[in-house]
């Protein structure tokens, strides 16, 4: 995940991705997430704005403690200064 943070606020572009998690009674839900590099005085350090949503909300107290499962789609997202060449990579 770091190289792709790297190239979200290398490039600048963003990245959309859709991740799996799965609960500790077994429940698997997807979490999508927008992820951008916002603009800051080049004084400072580089900031990241990221926003996610559960795509399958549920509330059950017995769903606790979810873990990342798997990732099922990521790509970037071009702001006007293109995107790079590779894709996203996931977490091994």
């Amino acid at each position: 995940m770091t190289a792709n943070i790297k190239s979200i606020i290398g490039q600048p572009c963003g990245m959309v991705e859709v991740a799996e998690f799965v609960t500790t009674t077994g429940r698997s839900f997807q979490i999508e997430s927008l992820m951008l590099p916002l603009a800051v005085d080049q004084r400072r350090s580089p900031r990241l704005c990221t926003i996610s949503v559960m795509m399958d909300p549920f509330d059950d107290p017995d769903d606790a403690y979810p873990r990342f499962k798997s990732n099922r789609q990521a790509e970037w997202i071009g702001i006007d200064f293109g995107v790079p060449q590779a894709n996203p990579q996931y977490p091994a």
